[in-house]
């Protein structure tokens, strides 16, 4: 694999700023003369449009991970910075004197941008991808999960072989042509400090996937007392200001996303009894903070008393009790915009784990003794599971999720996944149901591990 390509595509800003100079440019010397476009525009306002695209950019985590993305993230990353630019410099043409532009110019311009960015991207996605391939050693016995996601990433990596464990025979005989070795889940935490420290003695890079209980070591600060060296472990919470902080957001947010969409909210109101009999919204009860009961409130997309027969059940992929119109709002989403007035009453924040029913969080509590602490956040209408996740990631895998972004909270990184959530809605993969089958070879497997 070619190190040079590994991880850090920072660089990559400098190429996209000249990009989108050059959009201004182009637009500038092929309208200057026509009537087509209104002017004026000033170079003054272009540090301002560059400096917002800068942070734009950097939210949406475009210089990131590469290795994780396929072509389409990269056209919808570039779509939607895009888009978020286009629409925040119209607000400050119309509400501000900062930018000098005209609307039908900026419109020109960030749609010439665009196209050069998308080429560009794609472009560069293509040569590095053919140079960075990483080829994968995967250890251990849960690695069915493993092998389809990385033969499903685009190729980007290569699974080179696998084995059980770890040990110098295996490092003399593959190691050559190996570059990273994934150790799956499920190896005591000795096994995995021994096969680290020999993977490292051979300068392999590790890629491990981590305990549940790891995941509280994340941040661990340093501290020295005396003549030891201890790690200081903090719960998983969020620190007092920074709630109040997130509340604030809560509240401007929900009442902006309520005014933004309520032409939708009255449609939907509208369509959902008209082609399915029952009400437009259904109500539920889950588990907020600390465990605090609340009732949910989402469109309904399934048949009215769906669960009357059944009890309590997760959706599963083409599940017959979802309607036609139900497919549609799962899919993109939009059968949870109701929540945003469980968000205003305080019950909800717009991120965070998803609140689950009591009847599941009883079975997941079982199953993951550290389930609980996804409980010392308000539960989200997002999160970091629902953006990087389908509904058909197992529990576990869920719960990774939920407790690293407890544990390594900020405001910026809720403004990453608001952003990124907008990319999902047009995942259709990530709306659908769990997989009985999956879920069945899941839960056989546990039980005859335990």
């Amino acid at each position: 694999m070619n190190q040079s390509f590994k991880g850090n595509y920072a660089p990559f800003i400098f190429i996209d700023l000249a990009l989108l100079l050059s959009g201004f440019w182009i637009t500038y010397t092929s309208f200057k003369d026509s009537s087509i476009i209104d002017f004026p525009f000033h170079t003054a306002s272009l540090p301002l449009a560059l400096g917002m695209a800068y942070m734009i950019f950097t939210f949406s985590d475009s210089y990131k991970n590469w290795e994780r993305k396929s072509v389409k993230d990269f056209m919808y990353s570039v779509v939607f910075s895009m888009a978020f630019l286009g629409f925040f410099i119209s607000l400050g043409i119309v509400f501000t004197s900062w930018f000098t532009f005209g609307i039908s110019y900026l419109i020109v311009s960030i749609s010439l941008q665009t196209l050069l960015l998308l080429l560009v991207r794609v472009l560069a996605w293509s040569f590095i991808r053919k140079r960075s391939v990483k080829r994968i050693w995967l250890i251990g016995d849960d690695d069915s999960k493993i092998h389809h996601y990385l033969e499903q990433n685009e190729n980007w990596y290569r699974i080179c072989g696998s084995s059980q464990t770890l040990d110098e025979d295996v490092l003399r005989k593959y190691g050559k042509d190996t570059d990273t070795l994934l150790i799956s889940s499920g190896f005591s935490a000795k096994e995995k400090v021994e096969m680290v420290q020999l993977a490292t003695k051979y300068g392999k890079e590790v890629l491990v996937v981590p305990e549940l209980y790891e995941l509280g070591i994340q941040g661990a600060e340093t501290y020295q007392m005396e003549d030891l060296v201890v790690f200081s472990i903090q719960p998983f919470h969020i620190h007092p200001i920074q709630q109040l902080l997130k509340r604030g957001m809560d509240v401007i947010g929900s009442i902006g996303l309520i005014l933004l969409t309520s032409p939708l909210l009255i449609l939907l109101a509208w369509l959902i009894p008209l082609t399915s009999p029952g009400p437009a919204l259904y109500k539920q009860q889950r588990l907020g903070m600390k465990g605090k009961p609340f009732w949910i409130y989402k469109f309904r997309s399934m048949v009215a008393d769906a669960e009357n027969k059944t009890g309590p059940v997760l959706a599963t992929v083409r599940d017959p009790r979802i309607t036609p119109v139900g497919s549609f709002i799962r899919a993109t989403r939009i059968d949870e915009l109701p929540q945003l007035f469980n968000v205003l009453k305080g019950e909800m924040s717009l991120i965070g784990p998803r609140p689950e029913r009591e009847y599941f969080v009883k079975q997941f509590n079982k199953q993951f003794p550290d389930y609980h602490h996804r409980l010392e956040v308000k539960p989200g209408i997002t999160g970091l599971a629902q953006v990087h996740a389908k509904y058909t990631t197992s529990a576990e895998d869920k719960l990774r999720f939920d407790l690293a972004y407890v544990k390594n909270y900020s405001l910026l990184a809720d403004w990453k996944i608001l952003i990124s959530t907008l990319k999902v809605v047009f995942h259709r993969e990530q709306a659908q149901g769990v997989d009985v089958k999956e879920t069945v070879k899941s839960v056989g497997k546990k039980r005859a591990i335990h």
